[in-house]
């Protein structure tokens, strides 16, 4: 009832004497949204507040109902498409709860994963690699990807050395332009992070933690 409702609501929003915000959206214009809304939902799952879950999930819920409400207005496929499409991969992938296949443990789910979503992959129309890295990535995460993919194929990437970091550094320091020597010291620290098994994207966040703790603490302390 509830799903129901919230798609017809989308398409009022959509339809005539609508929202002019809603009726104006694209796919690409929407892509922003999709994004911010799904890092508050994973913020609310690491909170673990019911409330606060409850409302991101809505608000994702939401933007999937009005991407799919634009796809069904293009004429490609609506949500129950959608829907039949998803729960048809998830049975497929799960040959060992649907199927006789057998997966005692969680690495060997896995596994089996992998091996199906590549025998899928060898149906569908040729891609390149590279397509598969979503450009909607962060860019430490989509830096780490391109490079083990560039390792992969032969391509050189940059050597993460210490003495190229501190080259990079030096460069940071003299150029009248600094801005693309500091993109190239970022993809050596990439690269850094990569030989030493360290995960750029979880180490900033991390400290990314730290400052945002540190950013209550002071206030706590200021003047009310």
């Amino acid at each position: 009832m509830g799903v129901d409702q919230l798609l017809a609501t989308t398409r009022r929003l959509r339809g005539p004497g609508g929202c002019p915000w809603d009726q104006e959206q694209t796919l690409a214009s929407l892509a922003p949204y999709i994004i911010e809304e799904s890092y508050e939902l994973a913020d609310a799952m690491q909170e673990g507040d019911p409330a606060s879950l409850k409302e991101e999930l809505g608000d994702v819920l939401f933007q999937l109902a009005l991407v799919t409400q634009l796809a069904q207005e293009h004429g490609w496929f609506d949500i129950e498409a959608v829907a039949q499409a998803a729960n048809q991969k998830m049975i497929r992938r799960h040959p060992h709860v649907f199927g006789d296949a057998k997966a005692g443990t969680a690495d060997e789910v896995v596994a089996q994963w992998a091996l199906i979503k590549a025998q899928e992959k060898q149906s569908l129309p040729s891609r390149h690699p590279v397509d598969h890295i979503p450009k909607q990535l962060p860019a430490l995460s989509q830096q780490v990807k391109l490079q083990s993919l560039a390792d992969a194929s032969g391509v050189s990437v940059p050597s993460g050395t210490p003495e190229a970091l501190a080259q990079w550094v030096s460069l940071c320091a003299t150029s009248d332009n600094p801005g693309p020597v500091v993109g190239s010291l970022l993809m050596e620290l990439v690269s850094f992070c990569r030989h030493h098994r360290i995960d750029p994207e979880h180490e900033l966040n991390d400290m990314n933690r730290t400052l945002r703790q540190s950013l209550r603490d002071d206030s706590a302390e200021g003047p009310v």
